[in-house]
């Protein structure tokens, strides 16, 4: 098996880089050397270029909007105190 080295962001202890570890480590296992299905549908890809083209126009044209407000108006939404 291969082997990678990342950076952990400074300032993280003891127990976050574990809960970063443990989460790098579940995604690892699902990865597969198989392509996606999907990369090989060129509808898909066609409509996948489409929307990105289309968010990066509207964020040209100054109609999007900063996701921790997106977050907060859905945390909102849902009764969810983000201020703990």
């Amino acid at each position: 098996m291969d082997h990678i080295t990342i950076p952990i962001p400074e300032g993280m202890d003891a127990t976050q880089k574990a809960e970063l570890t443990q989460w790098l480590s579940k995604r690892i296992a699902e990865a597969t050397p198989d392509r996606l299905p999907l990369e090989d549908d060129p509808d898909w890809q066609a409509e996948t270029t489409q929307r990105i083209k289309r968010g990066m126009q509207e964020i040209k044209d100054g109609l999007g909007r900063p996701a921790k407000e997106g977050l907060r108006q859905i945390a909102d939404e849902l009764g969810v105190d983000l201020d703990r």
